[in-house]
């Protein structure tokens, strides 16, 4: 094995969904822009689940700029507003990121509206935070 590290990370590879130019990725979006002015609600009973996840961002220190996908209504961006100088916050549901710039306004935040399969950042951020599961909803 001399010469070899079996550590060695895999080959970046595309990977391609069939629909993600389609109908799947078209419901996704139409999804949560329907839920997005009852979302805050729906999930408030479950607050106290993401007590963990917040005391863990808090522990990776500071950052100059932060980058959050699919950002939804602003759940996780306040929490990141004290751990960076500025977070761009994207999310491919425009009624999502209102609710957000209503709760949060525009100081320190730059808002995109973008599906993530297809967005291409216009700088590179030196961390970033997916906080959604952009695939996932409730059947």
């Amino acid at each position: 094995m001399s010469g070899s590290n079996p550590y060695r990370p895999t080959p970046y590879v595309k990977l391609k969904h069939p629909d993600m130019n389609g109908s799947v990725l078209a419901d996704q979006i139409e999804y949560y822009r329907a839920r997005a002015q009852e979302y805050d609600a729906s999930i408030a009973g479950a607050a106290d689940l993401l007590v963990p996840g917040k005391d863990l961002l808090l522990n990776l220190g500071q950052f100059d700029q932060i980058l959050e996908l699919a950002c939804g209504t602003g759940i996780w961006t306040e929490m990141l507003l004290r751990m960076g100088n500025e977070v761009t916050a994207v999310d491919a549901a425009p009624e999502m990121l209102e609710i957000a710039r209503r709760k949060l306004g525009e100081e320190r935040i730059k808002y995109r509206q973008a599906d993530l399969f297809h967005w291409k950042p216009d700088r590179q951020y030196g961390s970033g935070l997916l906080c959604e599961l952009a695939l996932t909803r409730p059947a």
